[in-house]
């Protein structure tokens, strides 16, 4: 079975694909250098784990020895931390950069590599497919065009294959274990702010949108992660260089997701307007046509099950507390 590394694996997103990858039988190798990852995620999984950064050269050249494939997860990726602090956030090219070198060192081939819906342009659209204009609103969406960018041209010049996948919102859990713990995330934050007894920010509410809130397309990070099951399974089998969206192509306003977690807890949710900020735009929503036709993939989960999934977590906090 072939051996994928895992850049990130130790992350929210990264773990579950990890997880997924060990169930189909791949040897997995995780490199994560823990700032946001949590090791207990994985610890009880068959892996073999590296902790390092993308920065370190030679380690990147000893970890990716006898490696058939890469998923590229890590890097920052919050919106708003990214218009305070932009460098950090260019560090994500980088490090992809550097990743690539090493993969060049080791022959190393094919590549999977996360991006975002962030990239794309902000006009008006009822669903966004993968020819809609790029105009990045944020300096994290930037970061992550010019990634794709150095990939394309790394598998153009040297003859490699890759899937660029423009993940929308991700969001539940396969297990409680693996939950979303960051507030940057906004079912994560709701569910922060409840468990403080405090009210729950919606940052604008005069975006022209049916209820005035952001629109956004919410994925369960389960099907994300087979969607990547699947990429891997076709780049083993042939060259492949192709640019997809992975959302569910169902778009909810964060009114319409503060309320399916009201229905949840049967409990009155407090709402507090806030001014918008910086980089967000009013809707995103995934044409997911080219996923469905590319990897045979459908996603199998909706809204109620990311939040019923966020929730597990949240409840057996609240028993202990």
């Amino acid at each position: 079975m072939a051996h994928v590394l895992v850049t990130g694996g130790a992350g929210y997103i990264g773990s579950h694909v990890v997880t997924s990858l060990v169930n189909r039988g791949f040897e997995v190798t995780v490199l994560d250098n823990l700032s946001t990852g949590l090791k207990n995620r994985i610890e009880n999984l068959k892996i073999n784990f590296i902790f390092g950064d993308l920065k370190d050269s030679n380690l990147m050249d000893s970890a990716l020895q006898d490696i058939d494939l890469v998923v590229h997860l890590a890097g920052s990726k919050s919106v708003e931390e990214s218009m305070k602090k932009p460098l950090k956030y260019w560090e994500n090219v980088s490090d992809t950069v550097n990743l690539l070198l090493s993969c060049e060192k080791n022959s190393i081939k094919k590549i999977i590599f996360s991006s975002t819906a962030a990239v794309y342009d902000s006009i008006s659209a009822n669903t966004i497919d993968e020819h809609h204009s790029i105009k990045p609103n944020s300096v994290y969406g930037k970061t992550k065009i010019y990634c794709e960018l150095v990939i394309e041209d790394w598998a153009l010049s040297f003859q490699n294959s890759y899937f660029i996948f423009r993940y929308f919102n991700v969001g539940g859990s396969s297990h409680i274990h693996l939950r979303d713990n960051s507030t940057e995330n906004l079912i994560p934050k709701i569910i922060s702010r409840i468990g403080k007894n405090l009210p729950c920010e919606i940052y604008g509410n005069d975006y022209d949108t049916r209820d005035g809130t952001c629109i956004r397309d919410y994925i369960h990070v389960s099907d994300l992660a087979e969607a990547h099951i699947k990429a891997v399974d076709i780049l083993l089998e042939r060259d492949v260089k192709e640019v997809i969206n992975l959302g569910s192509g169902i778009g909810y306003s964060v009114q319409q997701v503060l309320d399916t977690v009201q229905e949840s807890l049967a409990l009155k949710i407090e709402r507090q307007i806030a001014p918008r900020r910086d980089g967000d735009v009013a809707s995103l929503v995934a044409s997911i046509n080219k996923a469905n036709e590319l990897l045979s993939w459908v996603p199998q989960k909706d809204l109620r099950d990311i939040v019923n999934s966020s929730l597990e977590g949240f409840q057996m906090d609240k028993r202990k507390s």
